[in-house]
């Protein structure tokens, strides 16, 4: 079975992608054949794109350089002397000499680095001695040059063009912003006789072995929350930061992540990232000291916490080795994380009690939902539905309808700027609960803003960025209000804890069924499989309102 994704000119061909282009009549005759056919070599979409389009560049300069070759060449790149080295290499230097200012001058620092990158895959095309043309304009030559007759002058003149290449690099990466990472590149076997040469090369390589890259690649094929991505790429510079600024993936080892998984990760501060607290200007290393030697005004995170940071740093280390091939085992897979006994795990969700201070707390709240609507319905709508803050907050006038079987429901969903969803179980249909429905006057409010507005955002008070979505101000609000109304010791508590009261109350007073439970709040279906999921959908609406009216908190 071939299945043909959206990027041009890949297939999928069983489980790989494949590389498929069709070769234009004038240059049947020179390939000896109609369609170029290579196996990517991988069943990620998102490197099979990326190598797809390299292909694609190599292949157009093949074309270009067969369709060349019968017309006349220009003077400058017809003056390549055969049997004198020294004489082709100054030839190459001269007429780069001439360009470069031309290029430093023209080219961003993104299109700098695309030459940078692009002068490491001549080198190894010509290592291979590859008859893949190139077109290399700043030194005046086409490669593959025309064969001189003798195997040697070949190796020389492959020799002095990888040189001058890897001269040309290094001016490249003078010149940029944000050079590249300095890195040795191996000779080739059929080169490691020539004359020395200093292998200054700055070839890093980034989409192979800088991690930080890595880590952009994984989360660009998994499509994860901005969120994620910053704690992600946030628990990869801690690595970086704690091994000396190692940034080349294949250097990692398994001591050096031993030593992080067990001396850093456990002694991490507890919110070290905010803004105005004691660990301001300090490094990793001193933030960790502080915690070893004073835990009680400098507590570390949680035990929890620090097994899902170093779950965000086995993912990049796996996705190096499964998808991209470029390290042979995991360094940080196997590693157990020490108990450090100085922060206890909290309580959540609320008590009775203090939930009917909370809703003592939410009528004066009701009193000013004209000006800030988002203050009293997210609270509302995610304490009996169980959304997450993002969830309720991001809900568009679009969202909010009666469905054929005339049940009144909020569609979860990534349809919108800034909405972002948590993973593909967060996207759902959740039917209104009746007592947020017509007793607290949810349809009402409802029909009102539709009149106001036809598009947009339900509460008019929200705003959105690209980075934390629609819940930003919502948090700055609970954070202040929630001190009017929990005693101090509950504290520690904020408005996730409204989904844990949730899930909670759903699972041992309603006596909701799991199914229910999980599809209301967006979770994976436990016990039912992708295949008959897809067969049999989700549950109705209809069906999940009759188990939904039985979350009740004593009040209604």
């Amino acid at each position: 079975m071939v299945l043909t994704m959206e990027v041009k000119n890949v297939i999928l061909r069983g489980r790989t992608y494949h590389f498929r282009l069709r070769v234009p009549g004038d240059c049947i005759q020179k390939t000896g054949r109609k369609e170029i056919s290579q196996s990517l070599k991988t069943g990620d979409p998102a490197e099979a794109a990326i190598a797809a389009k390299k292909l694609g560049k190599v292949w157009a300069a093949e074309f270009k350089a067969i369709r060349s070759s019968a017309a006349p060449v220009p003077a400058k790149r017809s003056a390549v002397p055969d049997r004198n080295a020294e004489a082709f290499r100054q030839q190459l230097i001269n007429q780069a000499e001439k360009n470069l200012p031309d290029i430093f001058e023209q080219e961003t620092d993104k299109q700098l680095l695309e030459r940078f990158n692009f002068y490491a895959d001549a080198i190894n095309i010509i290592q291979t001695n590859s008859r893949m043309g190139l077109e290399l304009d700043e030194i005046g030559i086409h490669w593959p040059l025309k064969p001189s007759g003798s195997a040697r002058q070949d190796r020389l003149r492959r020799r002095v063009l990888i040189e001058v290449l890897e001269m040309l690099r290094k001016n490249i990466g003078s010149e940029m912003v944000n050079p590249p990472v300095q890195q040795e590149t191996k000779p080739h076997k059929e080169t490691a006789k020539a004359p020395a040469v200093p292998r200054k090369s700055t070839d890093a390589c980034p989409e192979e072995h800088d991690i930080l890259e890595v880590a952009d690649l994984m989360l660009a094929a998994k499509k994860r929350i901005a969120k994620t991505q910053q704690t992600v790429k946030a628990d990869i510079r801690l690595l970086t930061e704690w091994t000396g600024g190692k940034r080349d993936i294949t250097a990692y080892t398994k001591k050096e992540l031993i030593d992080f998984i067990q001396n850093c990760l456990p002694h991490l501060p507890a919110n070290m990232a905010r803004r105005g607290n004691q660990y301001a200007g300090k490094t990793l290393r001193q933030c960790i000291d502080l915690t070893k030697t004073d835990p009680e005004h400098c507590p570390p995170i949680s035990h929890t916490t620090c097994g899902n940071r170093l779950v965000n740093i086995t993912m990049v280390f796996n996705y190096a080795k499964d998808h991209l091939g470029i390290i042979p085992v995991n360094p940080a897979r196997g590693i157990e994380i020490p108990a450090v006994n100085v922060s206890r795990n909290l309580p959540r969700g609320f008590t009775p009690d203090e939930l009917t201070a909370m809703w003592t707390a939410l009528e004066a709240v009701k009193e000013d939902v004209a000006r800030k609507p988002s203050h009293y319905w997210t609270t509302v709508l995610s304490l009996y539905h169980g959304f997450r803050l993002n969830e309720a907050c991001g809900l568009f006038i679009k969202d909010v309808y009666e469905d054929e079987d005339g049940v009144f429901v909020m569609d979860i969903n990534a349809d919108g700027p800034f909405k972002s969803v948590k993973n593909r179980s967060s996207v759902r249909i959740v039917p209104v609960h009746p007592f947020v429905r017509d007793r607290l006057g949810f349809r009402e409010f409802f029909e009102e803003q539709k009149q106001i507005r036809t598009d947009g955002v339900l509460f008019h008070d929200v705003r959105g960025n690209a980075v934390k979505g629609y819940r930003d101000r919502m948090t700055r609000w609970f954070a202040k209000w929630k001190q009017n109304w929990l005693p101090e010791e509950s504290l520690h508590k904020h408005f996730h804890d409204l989904r844990y009261t949730f899930i909670r109350t759903a699972q041992n007073d309603a006596k909701m069924s799991d199914r229910c439970s999980q599809e209301i709040t967006g979770h994976s279906v436990s016990g039912v499989s992708a295949v008959h999921l897809g067969y049999s959908g989700r549950l109705k609406p209809a069906a999940v309102l009759e188990e939904l009216q039985k979350i009740r908190y004593g009040w209604e």
